[in-house]
């Protein structure tokens, strides 16, 4: 995988995936080819994840039993979330961001929310719902995940084989998330 604009390499490494597994508590053992990591830092000249850019496009080839896959994602920008007042309401705001496909909004306040599928719709209004203050943690949060539209269209048709990629089965695609403070009650 490299990205877009300089050709740039991206520092993937095996992931060990020995020891139970969470579902029936057997030992399992998974084969090192194929589950790959990205190192969270650049290392032997190669990008790790500190160095991947928002609204910066990756490229993707692999050959696996002869057969050439390519795939191209873009990375969404990252929203700036504001907490503030409209029309008397509360409200997490953020403007449009670059290859933004959907929105996913999380407020620990709030009875959970799915998601907004509408790239242009960028407010989420505080419901602060009739919960039980010992759920609501000491400093809640809203936690807004940006979809690029290869993830959207995969997500949204169940009878998609793939998206992001010319062949083979799956998904490369990208989120982008970011997170503000809001008080626990309504002010």
């Amino acid at each position: 995988m490299r990205r877009s604009r300089d050709g740039a390499e991206l520092a993937w490494t095996n992931l060990e995936l020995d020891g139970p597994a969470p579902a029936d508590f057997q030992r399992v053992t998974f084969a090192g080819a194929g589950n790959l990591v990205l190192s969270n830092h650049s290392h032997g000249g190669r990008l790790g994840r500190a160095d991947l850019t928002h609204s910066d496009s990756y490229d993707l080839a692999i050959t696996t039993l002869g057969v050439r896959i390519l795939g191209r994602v873009h990375l969404p920008g990252r929203p700036d979330l504001q907490f503030t007042q409209r029309d008397g309401d509360w409200v997490v705001a953020w403007a449009p961001v670059p290859f933004a496909a959907a929105y996913m909004v999380r407020a620990d306040t709030d009875i959970p929310f799915l998601a907004t599928g509408n790239p242009s719709d960028t407010v989420y209004q505080i419901r602060w719902d009739d919960r039980d203050t010992l759920t609501i943690p000491a400093r809640p949060r809203v936690r807004v995940t940006v979809l690029d539209s290869n993830l959207v269209a995969y997500l949204r048709d169940p009878f998609r084989a793939r998206a992001g990629i010319d062949a083979g089965y799956g998904v490369f695609g990208a989120v982008t998330r970011a997170e503000v403070e809001i008080p626990r009650t309504r002010p």
